[in-house]
This record gives C-alpha cells, sequence and structure tokens, in this order.
C-alpha cells in the first residue's frame, strides 16, 4: 500500500502546481442584449451549462434582464 503512495503523489502533485484560478471575462450590456444575445456573441451559447454558470457568475434569476452599461 505504501508502495503506491508515493508515485500517486508524484503523479498528483505536479498537477495541483499547475491549477489556476479560472479567469472570466467581462463586457458591458448593448441596447437589445439579452443574456443569450450576449452569450453567442462570445460563442458561448452552445451549451446549456454556459448559462448556468452566467446565471450563477452575475447573481441573477433565470430570464432576468440585463441592464444596459452594466458589466457582466
Amino acid at each position: 500500500m505504501n508502495r503506491l503512495i508515493l508515485p500517486f503523489f508524484l503523479l498528483l502533485f505536479p498537477a495541483l502546481l499547475l491549477a489556476e484560478d479560472a479567469q472570466y471575462f467581462q463586457t458591458k450590456a448593448l441596447p437589445g442584449d439579452g443574456i443569450y444575445s450576449l452569450l453567442r456573441r462570445y460563442e458561448l451559447d452552445k451549451h446549456s451549462c454556459n448559462f448556468e454558470r452566467f446565471y450563477d457568475l452575475n447573481k441573477l434569476k433565470k430570464n432576468a434582464a440585463l441592464k444596459i452599461g452594466q458589466s457582466y
């Protein structure tokens, strides 16, 4: 058992060092923008997880309207 711990640690440790915090980009809502159009502009509309993450990051409720000039 102890023989397995060291190789496992040696494989896992570099991955922990390389792990970075996620980087998020911000953009301002333009007139007529909704969440769908905002995500589509950056080609993020193809997966529902992007919509869910957008709601979570911006603390918005589902189907919330965006405010013009607000950074998201």
